[in-house]
């Protein structure tokens, strides 16, 4: 007999646990959708194996259900107005809002300088007034 095996995931990794089990062992080869990755929004079955420490007496689980696995795709932010030192936007399922700040537009997105966070949509960020400061570029992140 094997345990009963869940899987847990965080982004772009994937882990699973023994939740129950009266047999001592480890869980392998863990697929989402038959696959070590995914990055496309779906839900994909996870899998994995049950292997037993003691081998001789208890038998290998392959390819056991362990539920499901989710990508949700975000919902674009959008910025519907500037005025002034108000950058009001809407849209966005995630659970907060964040301003970034960039000097320079085509910099990569992690390199962008997290200015301010909020938890609505559609929702209201604060902005220096145009001119007191260096040339600054700002995007709405969905998180």
């Amino acid at each position: 007999r094997g345990g009963r095996m869940s899987g847990a995931c965080a982004p772009q990794s994937q882990s699973a646990t023994i939740s129950s089990s009266s047999v001592p062992g480890s869980v392998a080869n863990i697929l989402t959708g038959g696959a070590a990755t995914q990055t496309a929004a779906s839900t994909y079955g996870v899998t994995a194996d049950f292997v037993p420490t003691d081998t001789a007496n208890y038998n290998t689980l392959t390819a056991q259900s362990a539920g499901n696995f989710v990508i949700v795709s975000l919902l674009p932010v959008t910025i519907t107005s500037i005025a002034d030192t108000s950058v009001t936007y809407s849209g966005g399922s995630g659970l907060q809002f964040v301003l970034l700040s960039s000097g320079i537009l085509d910099v990569p997105m992690g390199s962008w300088t997290r200015v301010q966070t909020n938890s609505v949509t559609p929702g209201t960020f604060t902005i220096p007034v145009v001119g007191s400061s260096s040339q600054l570029f700002y995007r709405i992140q969905s998180e």
